[in-house]
This record gives C-alpha cells, structure tokens and sequence, in this order.
C-alpha cells in the first residue's frame, strides 16, 4: 500500500494538470527585434487650457454678489431658508462653458435672495403690526 494513487504520470505537472495542446513549455519563443511597428501616427495637438468663456467671467461678479448677499441673510435671519439661494449661486458660480446655464441660475439665486429678504421683511412689519395693536388695545 505504500503506491499513490492515481500513479502519477511522467508528463503531469504539479497540481495534477497537463498544460494545453499546442502551449510550449519552458523558454518562450523570441520575437525578432525589427524597427518597430510601422509609422506611428503623428501625436495629438496639445489640449488648451481650459478657458472660461468671456462672458461668464463678466457675469461672476453678479453670482459671487448672490452669494454673499445669501449667506448675510442667512446668518442675520439665523435661520436655513436661504439655503435654496446659496446652492443656485454655488451652481453658477462653478459653470465655466455654458453661458446661459450660467445666466439662469444667477439669476435664480438672486430671485431667492429677494423672495428670502421680502419674506423677512413681511414678518418684521407683521411682527411690528401685532405688537402695535396689542399696545393700543391694552386696557
């Protein structure tokens, strides 16, 4: 009982496996050395910076001035209701092809700021109103 079984093949490989038909063994075969392959392409043009477009740069003053004017309410008011404001300005702000993407959501943050700054100011003289009438209905 001292034989392994299965006996073992001659030609077996370690693990138990033949390599396939046709696949040498041992010394890869070696390519001869020519001047390569062929004419190679002419290279590419290089990339140009990537650059604003004019007017973009122009309007970037309007999209950072909507920002900082939501942010200021935000911090004066204490309160997230401007949040919608700041994220078109971020929006615009990070456009740099698209002209009229760039237009709009400047434009939407500044409409935010001032549907947000109106809306303060309507609670302010509400807040006002109600404490002038409780004053004159006093006993």
């Amino acid at each position: 009982m001292s034989d392994e079984w299965p006996p073992a093949r001659p030609s077996q490989r370690p693990g138990g496996y033949d390599p396939p038909p046709g696949y040498q063994t041992g010394a890869q075969q070696s390519f001869p050395h020519g001047p390569g392959y062929g004419p190679q392409p002419p290279p590419y043009p290089p990339r140009p910076y990537p650059v604003t477009d004019p007017e973009i740069e122009a309007g970037q003053g309007s999209a950072v001035g909507a920002l900082v004017v939501s942010l200021i309410t935000m911090l004066l008011c204490s309160m997230l209701t401007n949040a919608i404001g700041m994220v078109f300005a971020v929006i615009a702000m990070s456009e740099k092809h698209d002209v009229e993407r760039f237009r709009r959501f400047t434009r939407y943050a500044w409409i935010s700021n001032w549907i947000h700054i109106g809306l303060v100011g309507l609670g302010i003289v509400a807040f006002v109103a109600f404490f002038a009438v409780m004053i004159a209905t006093a006993p």
